[in-house]
């Protein structure tokens, strides 16, 4: 008898949860997230990887042109190419997500700064391993990499190293860094294409579903990758003032460009906006205006708005700023910092999704 009254209760509790045997949580708050990750990966993710496609493709043949024929003008259309493969790469780089997790493909296109002595040590010793998953062999690769291989090197004195006896090994090393970031690119784009319907259909809440695992993505980038990466450290918020830490270093004056873009992209994907700008669709400010919490979707839109603004206010080169006037900058970090709460505690309540990532900023 007691054992019967004992399985009643686990089953009762069992519903309660909304749990069955797997663990698996289904959604009951009677909106359809399916909504929000078919117009993410189909309006959003998808299109703006084939674009970054594209700039890659023009990346890939500027620097064979230049490989060819290494002169002044075929050395600026390479840097131009570099630029738009560089801001296209910025509305990605949050969708850490599936096969670009399992590829650190984040780490290998963009950990900042490049380590300069590794690069040139393997220039000099013709190796050209990116695939070891460790972060010295992130700091070889990918777009910083490519900012020292066309602004950097011999002190800003690029053609001469391409130009003179150690010409074979740069050329040999820029087309490496390149190939190696389209081969990452076209893995992750298959990804979306083949796992496309799978990853939609994971629409419950659990740690492992698919917005629960897109949301979780997004602070992070939000507050690591942007907030931290691109502003906090540079202006030495846990540490004294790094200026060599800035996105895009070696050029000097394109880190303010790729920040907005950042920003950009996470406005666009927290109300849903197309990738082409062209509508916009299911959104997490819609989920929580559905949740009856319109007062703090409206708020994140602010403090989001409220952040670009601020941004602009920047020196185009945050290296620049850090050094001459580094109090703005932390003024701009903490206009950023304003939505970090906001997304990680007060969304994260509303949506009944719980924090994947282990914080260790102290703030």
């Amino acid at each position: 008898m007691k054992k019967s009254i004992l399985g009643i209760w686990i089953a009762l509790l069992v519903f309660a949860c909304g749990c069955d045997g797997e663990g698996v949580t289904p959604n009951n708050d009677g909106y359809d997230r399916k909504t929000i990750l078919e117009n993410v990966v189909d309006n959003i993710i998808v299109p703006t990887y084939h674009n970054f496609q594209i700039e890659l493709e023009e990346l890939e043949l500027a620097a064979t042109i230049f490989i060819n024929s290494s002169d002044q003008a075929n050395l600026m259309q390479l840097r131009l190419d570099w630029i738009d493969a560089y801001i296209a790469w910025q509305h990605l780089e949050m969708y850490n997500i599936g096969k670009a997790e399992e590829l650190f493909f984040s780490q290998k296109m963009n950990t900042y700064p490049c380590n300069v002595s590794i690069i040139e040590n393997k220039i000099a010793t013709e190796n050209y391993d990116f695939l070891t998953n460790t972060l010295l062999n992130f700091s070889t690769q990918g777009f910083p990499a490519l900012d020292y291989m066309l602004y950097g090197i011999a002190d800003g004195d690029v053609l001469s190293k391409y130009q003179g006896a150690e010409a074979e090994g740069y050329k040999v090393y820029l087309s490496e860094v390149i190939n190696d970031m389209i081969s990452n690119t076209d893995m992750v784009v298959d990804y979306w294409d083949t796992e496309r319907t799978s990853f939609i259909n994971e629409d419950g809440n659990t740690a492992t579903s698919s917005l629960n695992m897109l949301v979780n993505e997004f602070i992070y980038f939000y507050e690591k990758g942007f907030r931290a990466n691109k502003f906090g450290i540079p202006a030495g918020v846990w540490s004294g003032t790094l200026p060599g830490n800035v996105e895009a270093y070696y050029k000097r004056d394109i880190s303010k460009e790729l920040a907005l873009e950042a920003m950009e992209s996470v406005q666009k994907f927290f109300i849903g906006t197309f990738f082409d700008n062209s509508s916009s669709g299911a959104s997490l400010y819609d989920y929580l205006v559905h949740l009856d919490s319109k007062f703090l979707a409206d708020a994140i839109v602010a403090s989001f708005e409220n952040a670009e603004l601020s941004i602009t206010t920047l020196n185009d080169s945050f290296a620049t700023q850090v050094e001459d006037d580094n109090i703005q900058m932390l003024e701009v970090y903490d206009d950023i910092q304003a939505a970090v709460v906001k997304l990680k505690t007060e969304m994260l309540y509303a949506l009944n999704i719980s924090v994947d990532y282990v914080d260790s900023d102290g703030d």
